[in-house]
């Protein structure tokens, strides 16, 4: 939660074309934060006709995503 913020807009200069994929698999600590954070990119991705996919979830952030029941929300890209 302390970073979201910041993340976020950092990746507001991020060109959102085509498809393209965040990685996580550098991500050790997660809350729901990350959650907002996919979503949003997930929102913007599909304001400019782009796709985003999520690829290397840790396991506690996959469990979030089934616990607030968003898991079909989000493309995740499997390893």
């Amino acid at each position: 939660m302390d970073n979201a913020n910041l993340i976020l807009l950092k990746s507001e200069a991020l060109s959102m074309l085509g498809e393209f994929a965040v990685d996580f698999s550098q991500v050790t600590k997660v809350d729901t934060a990350a959650l907002s954070l996919m979503l949003e990119w997930q929102r913007r991705a599909f304001a400019a006709s782009a796709k985003v996919s999520f690829a290397n979830l840790p396991l506690n952030l996959s469990r979030l995503l089934a616990l607030y029941g968003v898991t079909e929300f989000v493309s995740i890209r499997q390893a």
